[in-house]
C-alpha cells in the first residue's frame, strides 16, 4: 500500500467518524510479545563463563559480494561494555599476539531476560578479542571505570534456543 492510499484511507476514517484506525498490515509493526529484552549478556568459551556484561552495543554480521568470486565474510564485531574488573581480554589479546590463530576461540553470547532465563543465544567463530579499551575518566571522579570490548570473528550466527 503507498503512502498516498495511505493518506486516503486515513481521511476516509476521520470523515466517516470512526472512533478506532486499524492500520493495514503493511504498516503495523511487530506484537510486543515478539521483542526480546535482556538484563544480561554473558560471554562463553569452552563451555566456561569468561565475563558477564551490563550492556551490548552492537552484534553486526556481514557478507561482501566481489563480481567473479565466491562471497567473503568481512571480520564481524560484537561489541560489550562492564564495569572494568579483571583481566581476561587482556590476556586472551596476549594469547592471539603470541599464537595467532591458537588464541582464537569458539564462543557464545547468551542474552538472559531479568529472570535469568536465556532469551537468544549467537555463536562466534574463530573469535578473538580485537580492541579492549576503558571509557575515559577524569582523575578523583567517583563515576565507576567501563571497559569496552570489541570481538571480532569470522562468523557470527544466531542460533534457536530449545
Amino acid at each position: 500500500m503507498s503512502l498516498t492510499l495511505f493518506r486516503r484511507f486515513a481521511l476516509l476514517v476521520l470523515v466517516l467518524g470512526a472512533a478506532t484506525l486499524t492500520l493495514p498490515a503493511a504498516f503495523r509493526t511487530a506484537a510486543p510479545q515478539d521483542a526480546l529484552t535482556a538484563a544480561r549478556f554473558s560471554l562463553l568459551a569452552d563451555g566456561r563463563e569468561i565475563a558477564a556484561f551490563t550492556e551490548l552495543q552492537e552484534i553486526s554480521s556481514s557478507v561482501e559480494l566481489v563480481e567473479g568470486s565466491e562471497p567473503r565474510l568481512i571480520p564481524n564485531v560484537l561489541v560489550l561494555s562492564r564495569p572494568l574488573s579483571g583481566l581476561e581480554f587482556t590476556t586472551w589479546q596476549d594469547e592471539v599476539l603470541e599464537g595467532g590463530a591458537a588464541g582464537r576461540k569458539t564462543c557464545s553470547l547468551v542474552m538472559y531476560d531479568y529472570d535469568g532465563s536465556p532469551v537468544a543465544r549467537f555463536y562466534l567463530e574463530d573469535a578473538w578479542p580485537s580492541k579492549v579499551g576503558v571509557e575515559t575518566s577524569k582523575a578523583g571522579a567517583s563515576k565507576v571505570l567501563i571497559e569496552r570490548v570489541t570481538i571480532s570473528a569470522a562468523r557470527i550466527r544466531r542460533a534457536l534456543l530449545p
